[in-house]
Formats: structure tokens, sequence, C-alpha cells
């Protein structure tokens, strides 16, 4: 259904059937916004869809980054003291945790992850396996303080060094946890480090957008030692799009930013993540390979467009249009009401690209040219399309 956003008493009725909760919308709710603003951008600030993703999407989901990245340091410290497989499988629990948590977040990678350039410092893949051997064959960490200061210091600056596959690297080979009692006292000392820097990543992520406030006192002096200065709050900013101060020129263009943010990680799994291998273009820039995780990151890659566009990090797999239960407060309730056709394909389209890569024969790693891989880069095609459309009517 199209609809003339000039009738802004409409636009009014509809931003408060879509709030729910909100007891009124009127005039005077709306005297210090911009002059400039549009009927969609006063209905969209009234039903509290741009609250309601900062809040419930990205601020809560980097708040679980960052509580199963300091389990999974406390593991893996756990494990360099005792190397038991016991010990072994918690790191493989948290690793596959935090890993979850990082895969749900890359549809909002806009603001901190890119500005603060956290994403390429934490998921940066193929990892340097020879400069890793060289570092570990000539230096020894575990004894000597300052080859403990190198190691620390490539983790803290070299990508390829550090995040999540290098973690994967040293605790993982074809699927599978390594023995730790196989593993070396200058691996674990990476591995600590490696972890270190993980979590200290995810506090910034956190702090940058839920504000510094938000911290735990012992996560605000992990961030104080690292000399890190909040200078941002993005989610601030982004549920003040429109207003002073804010980087987001208006409601309607913070809107669609949540679009552009999910065909940003569409493009991504389809065009790297699977079509770089697939096509045969590089096959060594494959995702997640000593774990066989590379499937799952690409599934729940898309499971955060989900988290974006239905204002909820509750849904952990779809298999059916009728599994995707939208908060009242999301872009795709808010949008529904005037193009239902619109997110109706889009709905339909997120759940079959879902399908298709559940459907991927596995692992990846050795099954990358399978025929499958080329279906779900042709689902991810048509989710892309179905969002570019829905972007194209709320920009109209």
């Amino acid at each position: 259904m199209q609809f003339n956003w000039k009738n802004a008493l409409t636009i009014g009725m509809m931003a408060c059937a879509v709030a729910g909760g909100m007891t009124a919308c009127d005039d005077d709710e709306k005297e210090d916004n911009n002059s400039t603003w549009t009927a969609q951008d006063l209905a969209i600030s009234a039903a509290g869809i741009l609250d309601n993703y900062v809040d419930n999407v990205v601020v809560a989901t980097y708040k679980d980054l960052k509580n199963d990245s300091k389990s999974l340091l406390d593991a893996v410290e756990a494990l360099a003291e005792a190397p038991t497989a016991d010990n072994m499988k918690n790191v493989d629990k948290y690793w596959k945790a935090a890993r979850q948590d990082w895969e749900y977040s890359e549809a909002f990678l806009f603001g901190a992850a890119t500005d603060a350039a956290i994403d390429p410092h934490i998921d940066t893949w193929p990892f340097n396996k020879t400069n890793f051997d060289n570092l570990m064959s000539k230096y020894n960490p575990s004894e000597n303080e300052s080859d403990a200061e190198v190691i620390d210091e490539s983790v803290a600056n070299t990508q390829s060094l550090t995040g999540f596959h290098a973690l994967e690297y040293v605790i993982y080979a074809e699927g599978n946890v390594k023995d730790p009692s196989k593993l070396t006292a200058n691996e674990f000392y990476f591995c600590k480090a490696v972890a270190a820097d993980l979590y200290l990543a995810a506090i910034k992520l956190y702090g940058f957008w839920a504000g510094e406030s938000a911290l735990s006192e012992a996560e605000a002096k992990v961030a104080e030692e690292a000399e890190v200065e909040f200078t941002y709050n993005y989610g601030e900013e982004f549920k003040t799009a429109g207003n002073a101060g804010s980087r987001w020129k208006s409601p309607t263009e913070a809107l669609v930013q949540i679009i552009d943010g999910c065909k940003d990680i569409i493009g991504e799994v389809r065009d790297s993540k699977i079509g770089a291998a697939h096509s045969g273009e590089d096959i060594t820039n494959i995702e997640s390979p000593y774990s066989y995780n590379s499937i799952t990151d690409f599934y729940d890659n898309i499971i955060s467009c989900a988290h974006a566009l239905y204002g909820t990090n509750e849904i952990t797999n779809v298999t059916s249009v009728d599994n995707l239960k939208a908060s009242a407060k999301s872009l795709m309730t808010y949008a529904a009401l005037t193009h239902s056709d619109k997110t109706g394909v889009v709905a339909t389209k997120l759940v079959n690209a879902l399908a298709k890569i559940a459907a991927m024969k596995a692992p990846f790693v050795l099954y990358y040219s399978d025929a499958s891989a080329g279906e779900a880069m042709e689902a991810l095609e048509d989710l892309e399309t179905s969002l570019d459309e829905l972007k194209a009517a709320l920009e109209d």
C-alpha cells in the first residue's frame, strides 16, 4: 500500500498505533524537534523505533558479547592453569557463545565497530599462521617478561594475529578442540593475551553504544588501563537522530541506516564469506575454518538482520515466516503499516536465505564448491533486492 507522507494527521495516528504503550501523541511532545522534520520523521520518533533498536538490539547484543567475552577470558586463564579436557570444553563453550554474539552484531557494524576499527581488529581472517609460528619459535613469553611484551604488542596491533580467529587457530583443528596437553606454555600465554584483548574490544563496543556510565567498576578499570576514551555515545546519537549533536540528520535517515546495515552484511556473506571461495577467486578466504563454524557464522550474520529489522535479539533461528515475531516498536512493524507488500517479501526472502544457508553442505572449508553454496548466494541476492525495494519505499 502506498502512502502520502504529507498526511501528518494520519501518520500521527499510525505512530501512536505502532508505539502501543504510548498514552498520547500531540504536537507539544515534539516542540523541540527540528522544524524541517517530515511527518514520517515525527512518526518514527513518536513510535520509539530508534530507542527500541538501540536498547533491545544493539546494546543488548553488545552486553551479551561483553559478558561472554569475560567468561571466555576466565575460561582461557583456567585452561592455562590446568590444561584439562573439562577446562578446554569451557573454552570451546564460551568461544562459540562470544562468537555468536559477535555474528549477531554484524548488521550494525556502523558506529564504533567501524569508526574505532574494532571489526577488523577482532574479526580478520585468514589468521597469519606464518607470523604466529615465527613468534612462537622466537619468543618465550611464558618465562621472559620482555618477550611477553612483544606478544602483547603483536596482539594489540596486528589484526591478523588477534581476535576470534587467533584463538580459533590455537584451540581447534578439523572442527574439534585440541588436546590441551599438546599446547605449549607460550601458546597458552598467547591465548590469554588474545582473550584479554577481545574482552577489551567488547567493553569498548558496549561503552560506545550504552555510554561509559553503563560500565561496571571493573569494566571501567579495564578501559581506563587501556587508555580508552569514550568520545562518542552512538546510542544516544541514534536515539536523537535529527537533533543537534547527532550524526544522523533525521529519524528517517536513522531508520534507513538499519536497512543499510543489514544490506552490508548480506553482501559480505554472499560475496566474500561464501562467494570468494565458492567462485574459486580465493579459497583461502574462509572464515572459521579450524572450528568448522563457517556456516553457523553465515547463519548468525543473517539472524542479525532479523534482529535489526524486527527490533528484538530474541530470534535465534527461523523455519517459517510465522516464527518472525516483531517488536511493536520495530522497523518492520512500522513499515508494514504503509508498505505491507514490501515487508511481506522481505520476511519471505529472509526465511528463505536462512533456510538455504542452513542447507549448505558442511563443513564449508571442505565443500565450498558445492552447489548448495551457490543456492545460498542466490537467496541472499534476493533478500538484498527486497530490502532495496523497502528502503526505496521508505525514502519516497
